[in-house]
């Protein structure tokens, strides 16, 4: 981002004597030199030092930009010299404080400039409104929200604002018809503006906003909004804004997502929860009664980790409209670098996935893994089982990495013994008897441990069992006798079952045993 004197002097407000000729001469400052007695100053520099350093000006061909402190009268013919821009500050003021102050600007200035490389990145590489806005916020350390009329499609997270219409639109997702007329009373006047970014100073509210609209086409489809709550507004965030409403804007063109509304003001309510921001049933309730979208009775949250792709933007994307095109009554998302599924369902159903064929092969084809939480009526459960999801992805890839889909409802049991294992002492919950049998095995490369997992996962049917294993029923039961034998086992004392079965989810979360479960 160029730099001119007219930044220096806003950087020095209320600390400048007087000033010759800034702004009339305009070059765009690349670096600052501190001055000590030369005799030449070259264009494309600000300098900085003592008025009584300074040299006889010899009416330079070149415009010059210079910041002195004001420690000795100018020399006369700098009073003359038509192309030097000038501003002395006041002698109270050191070299040091001066640099720093300036200093300041060029840090601002690159930070502007690589914000703007960012921008032009997420727009190349698709990664979404969300993630526009989130690098606008960076460069202009203020809440953004994005409108289309009175309803919210977007906004910048982790802001609290003390300003009644920005609670009012974060709650409800939408303006009253009275806040409608607020803004129409107050700022009637720009509302047909179009000419970029323009200033909204308030009689009533407490902060000003800076408005602009983004484009599609021939017209406008939506509104920025800029708050003015941790900084104030600076000359140069105009020019950011209107390249912000130009990146959204070339995004749209190739968002299918954002050319429904409902979409985009859904999907917005989802992060809320997701983020925790929104938990309470009526609010909630009430962003979902401006919505014309409907869903099913229960809904079920699927989390996909497409890791082996690097979880880039692209991918993500790609993946999250491929699953919407072979699923039904599904609202797909992307949320922390996973694709988040909202899958709706008539009758609560643990087995989300029966139904979901064509999603189950492309989940299998790709080798992507997914967590499956459990059903749910309440949107204010959602985040419970997005949570839920999660952690039966990360349990689920632990025990067995064969299968790519892992349900909560199956692996709940195993959640509890992780919470178990956090305990350093949780080796003594284990069952003697198992111990004894793994170390067997290791000792004679045999497989008992397994074999009696399998036996009592399937509920004590050998049959099953055997078919599983790949082995005949006569070896089933020969293993099952060497079982019994080596360990005293007794088959009718659920205690002790229940005690062996919840020591292999022990050892296999702390990685002592090596065959998978679930």
């Amino acid at each position: 981002m160029p730099i001119s004197i007219q930044d220096i002097k806003d950087a020095l407000d209320g600390l400048i004597a007087f000033e010759l000729e800034v702004g009339k001469n305009y070059i765009n400052i690349s670096s600052m030199k501190l001055y000590n007695s030369q005799t030449e100053f070259l264009p494309g520099f600000l300098y900085i030092g003592k008025a009584s350093d300074l040299p006889p000006s010899n009416q330079s061909m070149h415009a010059i930009n210079i910041v002195c402190i004001l420690d000795a009268d100018l020399p006369v013919t700098y009073y003359e010299d038509t192309r030097i821009n000038l501003l002395a500050v006041d002698s109270k003021m050191t070299l040091a404080q001066a640099y720093d102050k300036i200093q300041e600007v060029f840090i601002r200035a690159q930070d502007v400039s690589v914000g703007k490389e960012m921008l032009l990145d997420s727009l190349i590489h698709g990664r979404g409104v969300q993630h526009i806005l989130d690098i606008g916020y960076g460069l202009l350390s203020n809440p953004i929200v994005i409108l289309n009329g009175n309803k919210l499609l977007a906004r910048t997270t982790n802001n609290q604002i003390d300003d009644p219409l920005w609670d009012e639109l974060i709650i409800a997702g939408y303006f009253s018809p009275k806040t409608m007329d607020f803004f129409k009373e107050e700022w009637s006047q720009h509302f047909a503006c179009t000419d970029g970014p323009i200033l909204l100073q308030s009689k009533t509210l407490k902060h000003d906003r800076i408005i602009s609209n983004i484009e599609l086409g021939n017209g406008s489809v939506a509104h920025l909004v800029v708050v003015e709550n941790n900084r104030p507004f600076r000359n140069e965030d105009y020019e950011i804004i209107a390249l912000i409403c130009k990146v959204i804007s070339s995004e749209l063109k190739h968002s299918k997502f954002y050319h429904n509304i409902d979409s985009a003001m859904y999907e917005t309510l989802v992060y809320d929860i997701l983020d925790g921001k929104i938990c309470e049933d009526e609010i909630i309730d009430l962003r979902l009664s401006n919505l014309s979208w409907k869903t099913k009775k229960y809904l079920t949250v699927l989390v996909a980790d497409i890791l082996q792709y690097n979880n880039t933007y692209a991918y993500l994307s790609f993946f999250r409209d491929l699953f919407e095109q072979v699923t039904e009554n599904c609202h797909t998302f992307i949320y922390n670098n996973l694709i988040v599924m909202l899958i709706g369902k008539d009758h609560e159903n643990n087995n989300p996935m029966k139904d979901l064929v064509k999603l189950e092969e492309v989940i299998k084809e790709n080798s992507i893994y997914c967590g499956i939480g459990r059903s749910f009526e309440k949107m204010s459960d959602l985040k419970k089982s997005y949570e839920q999801a999660i952690i039966a992805l990360s349990i689920g890839q632990r025990l067995n990495k064969s299968t790519p889909i892992y349900n909560y409802c199956d692996l709940e049991i195993f959640h509890m013994i992780e919470l178990l294992v956090e305990n350093e002492d949780v080796m003594d919950f284990c069952s003697p008897a198992l111990l004894s049998l793994i170390d067997h095995d290791k000792k004679n490369s045999t497989s008992y441990a397994e074999t009696l997992y399998i036996y009592l996962k399937s509920g004590k049917n050998s049959n099953n069992s055997a078919k599983i294993l790949h082995i005949h029923r006569n070896t089933m039961c020969y293993r099952l006798n060497r079982i019994e034998e080596l360990t005293n086992i007794d088959w009718y004392n659920g205690n002790l079952l229940a005690q062996i079965y919840l020591s292999f989810g022990i050892l296999k979360l702390k990685g002592l045993i090596d065959f998978q479960l679930a």
